[in-house]
């Protein structure tokens, strides 16, 4: 199991509850060092210290801000396709009633379709690979039909747009694979930490040459850090966690293909 793994496996409390450890860990190690050299550091680099804490806690507010829109572009694009989905299946739906004979039939294949799509973005990952294989044979179903029916008459124009719509509702289905494993970067998110836990022990070896540890500023800055990396990686897993990709726009066309037709 690569770190990956590990950092998009673990809930979202459990990466808080690490990452805070390790900044209090590195926020500990900064103050024992500056016990240590508190006798042997003169003045003038006392006095240029508050620079360098400056300096990195504004780097540190850098990062994260530069992570978290990295995270937050992802997951809006995740949630624009779910959006296009929507729209492709209800036009390609739409298309295929047009057509006689065949056409409620794979209008009946794309409603099948349209649930096995959902039960994809269950977070079970057993249950997303049942209903990935699922979707891909109604997929090849769908093709299938609607080939058959334009080879009938190569010149309908209503079979030449079903298939442009199964076309594009096929295209936006791997779009939307592509975007779930287009996360941001694990080492974009590892420089983030190391460099929180940098800032952090620069803070407390300041307070180690004082010799007096200011306990809330520690904590909340750890703490600021943790749930802002926190953030981070739930929107980057948008089928697990608190901050999930929205399927309104799925579940209102599900509501209105199974519909009754007046």
């Amino acid at each position: 199991m690569n770190f990956d793994e590990i950092l998009y496996g673990a809930t979202e409390g459990l990466v808080a509850l690490g990452v805070v450890g390790l900044l209090l860990v590195a926020s500990e190690i900064g103050f024992r060092c500056g016990g240590m050299t508190r006798h042997t550091v003169d003045d003038t680099a006392k006095s240029q210290l508050p620079v360098v804490q400056a300096a990195l806690l504004g780097l540190i507010a850098l990062l994260l801000g530069f992570t978290m829109s990295m995270a937050v572009s992802r997951f809006e694009k995740r949630q624009d396709l779910v959006v296009q989905e929507a729209n492709a299946i209800g036009t390609a739906h739409l298309r295929a009633r047009l057509i006689p004979g065949d056409g409620e039939a794979i209008a009946g294949l794309l409603r099948d379709y349209l649930d096995a799509r959902l039960r994809f973005d269950d977070g079970d990952s057993l249950r997303q690979q049942a209903a990935r294989v699922e979707s891909e044979q109604l997929q090849e179903r769908l093709w299938s039909r609607a080939g058959g029916i334009a080879q009938q008459d190569p010149r309908a124009i209503t079979s030449g747009l079903l298939l442009q719509a199964l076309n594009e509702t096929f295209d936006l289905a791997s779009a939307r694979m592509a975007a779930l494993a287009n996360q941001v970067p694990v080492t974009v998110i590892l420089l983030a930490a190391t460099v929180g836990m940098i800032g952090m022990g620069a803070m407390s070896y300041g307070y180690g040459l004082g010799n007096h540890r200011h306990i809330f500023s520690v904590l909340s800055l750890a703490l600021a850090i943790a749930l802002v990396l926190m953030v981070i990686v739930d929107l980057d897993r948008p089928g697990r966690g608190f901050i999930r990709v929205s399927e309104r726009s799925m579940l209102q066309l599900q509501t209105q293909l199974h519909a009754p037709v007046p």
